[in-house]
């Protein structure tokens, strides 16, 4: 999602060049919410190639510091490991929940940046409290959005730029889904969440990775048509683990692990919480599904 100007642009609608637009439309007094996504300026090369370029770029966008959300999976992981590559000094802030709720993958961000050197802040959270609590109960009728693993992104991405840093979260990565033997390229409610969010607060930072670059988000998309044959998935949908876990392991040598949000621990914490959580999960609403082939002539014009 990448302008021409000093400074990252925000969405205004989702559509790949001048091709078929997506358009979400809330039936509520919330209205439209929409993204766009540029076309290719030039042939793409590999994964690992257009994400250290695009962490390049992000460097010359901003002067302020660049501090990487990284949550213990592999999409924050691989954005890390972009700017590591491209030899970028950066921090991480990882969140801790009170009571160790997110032991498993803060254990996981931890080990990696302690072995790596990488500089690291923990930034403490009550989670409980937060989603109970007047601001962020604010945010989700502002933005309705109940996606409920949501909140700790946005209060990250908040605090952090509001202490003159320039946050960068690994989100907006493609998704994929097949369907009668058809690939699909597909975006929902949580893909777009943070951005959401922060289009409407006027938070800077960079909130989706993935997609600051259309080569990059390209290079991802010629990968997985490549590749999804080969990929080992228990259903027709479940495409979205195999495909990172082949792609980021390639691309950097990441080794795949089991996600956790720390919501699975906050289910069982009270029935209030439950019904909470529970309450503000419902189906992930679609922007757009086309074609995986598609997609792709879309953003480079034909597949290179």
């Amino acid at each position: 999602m990448p302008s021409q100007g000093n400074q990252p642009s925000r969405a205004v609608t989702f559509a790949i060049k001048n091709g078929r637009k997506s358009t979400w439309i809330r039936s509520d007094r919330h209205g439209q919410f929409k993204i766009s996504l540029g076309a290719c300026n030039r042939k793409p090369k590999s994964v690992r190639h257009e994400a250290i370029r695009t962490a390049k770029r992000i460097r010359e966008l901003t002067s302020k510091p660049i501090i990487i959300c990284y949550s213990g999976g592999l999409d924050s992981e691989l954005v890390l490991s972009a700017f590591r590559a491209a030899d970028i000094s950066v921090e991480c802030a990882i969140i801790k929940y009170r009571q160790n709720l997110n032991r498993h993958d803060i254990s996981a961000a931890i080990e990696f940046c302690e072995k790596s050197h990488q500089p690291y802040r923990l930034v403490s959270l009550d989670i409980e409290d937060f989603l109970i609590g007047r601001e962020y109960t604010s945010w989700r009728r502002q933005l309705n959005n109940h996606y409920p693993i949501a909140p700790a992104n946005f209060f990250l991405h908040k605090k952090l730029s509001e202490e003159g840093l320039y946050p960068v979260a690994g989100c907006g990565e493609p998704v994929f889904t097949l369907i009668e033997n058809s690939l699909f390229l597909e975006d929902g409610e949580i893909n777009f969440a943070l951005e959401q969010f922060c289009n409407h607060f006027k938070i800077d930072g960079e909130p989706s990775f993935f997609r600051r670059s259309p080569e990059l988000y390209f290079s991802i998309l010629k990968w997985f048509s490549r590749s999804a044959t080969g990929l080992q998935v228990p259903s027709d949908r479940a495409l979205n683990v195999p495909y990172k876990t082949a792609l980021y392991h390639e691309a950097f040598s990441l080794a795949p692990r089991r996600k956790f949000h720390g919501y699975e621990k906050l289910l069982e914490r009270t029935p209030e919480m439950s019904r909470l959580l529970i309450r503000q999960r419902h189906p992930n609403k679609k922007i757009d599904r086309i074609p995986l082939d598609e997609a792709l002539r879309q953003l480079y014009g034909e597949s290179p």
